[in-house]
């Protein structure tokens, strides 16, 4: 037993502090494994908590009441946690919904039929195409009638208009990590108000979860994949840092969206999974491996490898 699943975010709305006050910040307030882990205990001032339990206040202003703080990422994550730590298990990836909902709601429905039951399903991003109240309750529509733990990545889409504030009171924080089993799960937002790529703060983030995870195999999520090797995307700010953090940890497996198709290669020795079919129009561009079809991925986790499965949605 490797013990229980272990839920963590990195705290919106730090630009504005030093690197220094936003460490004190993450691990003494936010994440008490990793406050553990380092035996720190500052706290932040109280004003300063202040100040962002008022941000957070006037981003739930003109907000549906059902949807306030419903954080449907942490409740996922708590019904994993209730679930028996298996050494093997498997878990969904799709991405890019977005207004295709017939295709949305036939991948969902093949979802729920998987037997064994997958531990969780995670989108990737562009859950909806314009951020809209209309949307996100139809997509809730949808997918609420999935038995299983679903998470959320944020893509572009999500956030336009007031998208940003729906999606943080329907799913919680952008960027956040779990634990289970020998595993660690790190998903990352990229693309919060237009900045396409990781900031200062998300890069020091990242750095220490992977170096304080002491699992053996080290998932991350995000929606625009790095501007690597054939792919050119928004995302080429900090990609090298990135990329330098990720070639310093075995076991590295990097799932994006974004692209509206299936793709899977190497590069400097990290694994990378593209999957944007799960309703979106399919796009054109060179591959190295994979096609332009409507689909999402089962990827098992077994003792001694990670294998991934295409299931095709046949054609509309």
């Amino acid at each position: 037993m490797y013990g229980s699943p272990h839920f963590s975010y990195l705290s919106e709305n730090i630009s504005n502090y030093t690197l220094k006050e936003f460490k004190i910040h993450f691990i003494s307030k936010i994440d008490p494994l990793l406050r553990k882990e380092e035996n720190m205990k500052k706290t932040l001032p109280t004003l300063l908590s202040l100040i962002l339990l008022s941000i957070f206040l006037q981003s739930c202003s003109s907000m549906p009441k059902e949807w306030k703080g419903l954080n449907l990422n942490l409740q996922s994550i708590k019904e994993i946690e209730n679930q028996k730590t298996e050494k093997s298990f498997s878990f969904v990836v799709l991405g890019d919904s977005r207004e295709n909902i017939s295709a949305y709601k036939k991948i969902i429905s093949k979802i729920d039929e998987l037997n064994p039951k997958p531990l969780f399903v995670i989108h990737l991003g562009d859950l909806v195409k314009n951020g809209t109240k209309e949307e996100y309750n139809e997509f809730l529509d949808i997918t609420g009638s999935l038995n299983i733990p679903f998470l959320a990545v944020a893509g572009n889409h999500d956030l336009r208009g007031n998208g940003k504030k729906y999606f943080m009171n329907l799913f919680g924080p952008l960027n956040y990590l779990f634990d289970y089993g020998n595993n660690r799960f790190i998903v990352l937002d990229d693309v919060t108000e237009g900045k396409e790529g990781l900031s200062d703060e998300q890069i020091w983030w990242l750095n220490y979860a992977l170096k304080k995870a002491k699992k053996k195999n080290k998932f991350i999520f995000m929606h625009i994949p790095p501007s690597i090797g054939h792919l050119s995307t928004d995302f080429s700010k900090e990609v090298s840092r990135f990329i330098s953090i990720l070639r310093k940890y075995e076991n590295v497996y990097v799932f994006c969206g974004h692209i509206h198709d299936y793709d899977k290669f190497k590069y400097k020795g990290i694994n990378f999974y593209i999957s944007g079919g799960a309703g979106a129009n399919l796009g054109k561009r060179a591959l190295t491996f994979g096609g332009y079809f409507k689909h999402f991925l089962i990827v098992e986790v077994q003792d001694k490898r990670v294998l991934d499965r295409v299931i095709k949605l046949e054609k509309e």
